[in-house]
């Protein structure tokens, strides 16, 4: 890859105090669309619910009970259920990224957390995408919370422009002593650097990273040192 456009990256300082206004923002964007597909999900439940409870009201009158069709109703209840405990699960683990600010961090766990945590919002554009976590474990010193909102960041500022036809694919990769995070898009729909916000420059120095824009703007690569 040649690179096009480098955002170096600047020693960390009073990390949360500059990331207050942006921070705040990404916490919102995410926990109201945890928000969403939590009531959606609840909204399937209760429809469900009145499905079966309209089963038992026919069947005390005198109606024969469609065992099948319970079944496949309360198996349509645990599958919503699993759903719904699997976005709780994902809100949790977003919820605790700041425990401890800076700490050891799994890179492809929190980026596949990205993906879960962005699913909706992507679903709601047409874009899909696609990410298989690494094979061997590519751990940094880093803040996941800032560390999300800038891998947020770069797949939101470059959704408008993706191919809808092909899949936005992201890649853990070791480089050195830390990792790389990769954003494919089809070669000529992907991000134009104007299309990235300021706060990108601003999360990539304050994790001492450094985002590269490839110059047929095909990929967004996210640079991360081993510790910062």
């Amino acid at each position: 890859m040649t690179d096009a456009t480098v955002k170096q990256p600047r020693a960390r300082g009073a990390h949360e105090e500059v990331a207050c206004g942006f921070a705040l923002r990404f916490f919102g964007v995410v926990s109201a669309s945890i928000s969403h597909e939590i009531k959606n999900r609840m909204a399937v439940i209760n429809e469900q619910a009145g499905l079966l409870e309209d089963i038992v009201r026919m069947a005390e009158k005198g109606r024969p009970l469609d065992l099948e069709r319970v079944m496949r109703l309360a198996g349509a209840l645990k599958s919503q259920v699993t759903m719904t405990d699997d976005i709780i699960r994902n809100m949790n683990r977003f919820s605790h990224s700041v425990d401890r600010f800076w700490r050891p961090v799994d890179l492809g766990e929190w980026v596949g957390l990205v993906v879960n945590l962005f699913k909706r919002m992507n679903d709601n554009r047409g874009l899909a995408v696609s990410f298989s976590s690494p094979v061997d474990v590519i751990t940094l010193d880093s803040a996941p919370f800032l560390l999300m909102n800038l891998l947020g960041l770069c797949m939101d500022g470059a959704a408008d422009r993706a191919d809808r036809t092909q899949p936005v694919v992201l890649r853990c990769l070791k480089t050195g002593d830390g990792g790389c995070v990769e954003i494919s898009f089809t070669p000529g729909a992907g991000p134009d650097p104007v299309a990235l916000p300021d706060a990108v420059d601003e999360l990539a120095a304050l994790l001492c990273a450094e985002v590269v824009l490839a110059d047929d703007q095909s990929a967004i690569r996210v640079n991360f040192p081993a510790g910062a």
